[in-house]
């Protein structure tokens, strides 16, 4: 029986891989709000399996004719075009990552060619099955390699995109969210991996700090970094340094001293009965010690400028 089909273009070369089918997956539906305005309403589940059923003559068709042949061609475009829902439905649920969901779209058409390409009906005759996976791939690498604004470890993509998937499924399985503990087991790697690769998820996209925050009623309010309080410690950051040289000139008790009462925390009391001694001791120890170290951070004291009396001149 010969089968019709329109005029099309041929489809971008690519390799043909040898494929290993998988699972048989589920026809994913198109969400009315990812379907273009040029494309008819869909029937149902009845209009999902006819697409199935002619997808996998045409496909059987096109492997039938020799690989020169443009009918070929023209056959295998016919199925791509038959199943661009089916890319299009994958790429759907990326979206609302902050990446451009064309650049989504585009992504998954070339994982549906790619798929094509290489699905072999002499060891599976469902098309999907192949496909659905290996768009899903086309899509996760386009978010792995362009579209991490902070760019984890590969390792760490990879994992992330394991845990959601798992994440996915235990919600099913279990009627509720997966605990941390239970989402790692699952994935066989450990909890504080498990919750590196969840925290992953939130490099997808930048957030500046200079956006106005969104307050609710259409309203903003100060920007993130205006929030943002200036962490005290950092000041003291240069002071420690400089601290840290100063310190090392001190004799092996004036150092124990100054970590009793600036580490330890211990008050002047505490410090002479510790150390045997008096606390009128350990206070003149203490003025001691600390003269010496504000000598050694301000430097010496610039020498006085010589004052010269002024002499009046004789007059002639």
């Amino acid at each position: 029986m010969a089968i019709h089909v329109p005029s099309s273009p041929a489809l971008p070369a690519t390799a043909d891989d040898e494929h290993t089918p998988g699972p048989t997956r589920p026809f994913l539906p198109v969400p009315d709000d990812a379907a273009p305005a040029t494309r008819p309403a869909r029937a149902g589940h009845q209009g999902d399996d006819a697409r199935r059923r002619t997808t996998t003559a045409l496909v059987a068709f096109a492997h039938g004719l020799p690989a020169d042949r443009p009918a070929r061609q023209l056959v295998l475009t016919s199925v791509v075009r038959l199943n661009t829902g089916v890319a299009e439905a994958v790429a759907a649920r990326y979206r609302r990552r902050g990446v451009d969901g064309d650049d989504l779209t585009q992504a998954a058409y070339e994982g549906l060619v790619k798929a094509v390409r290489r699905f072999d009906p002499t060891k599976a005759e469902d098309l999907l099955s192949f496909a659905v996976p290996t768009i899903r791939g086309e899509v996760q690498r386009h978010f792995r390699d362009r579209s991490w604004s902070v760019r984890p470890p590969r390792a760490l993509q990879e994992l992330e995109g394991r845990a959601r998937k798992e994440s996915d499924r235990l919600l099913q399985l279990l009627g509720r969210e997966a605990t941390l503990e239970e989402l790692a087991h699952a994935l066989g790697v450990s909890v504080a991996e498990c919750a590196q690769a969840l925290n992953a998820h939130h490099a997808w996209s930048a957030l500046s700090l200079d956006k106005p925050l969104d307050v609710g009623d259409g309203e903003t309010g100060p920007t993130l970094g205006g929030r943002l309080s200036e962490d005290a410690g950092f000041g003291r950051i240069d002071d420690l340094l400089s601290l840290r040289p100063a310190l090392a000139t001190l004799g092996e008790r004036d150092r124990l001293v100054v970590q009793l009462r600036f580490v330890d925390e211990l008050t002047q009391g505490e410090i002479a009965e510790r150390l045997g001694v008096t606390q009128t001791h350990v206070s003149r120890l203490l003025h001691r010690i600390l003269r010496r170290l504000r000598h050694q951070l301000d430097g010496p004291a610039p020498a006085p400028v010589p004052r010269h009396r002024v002499v009046p001149s004789s007059a002639a």
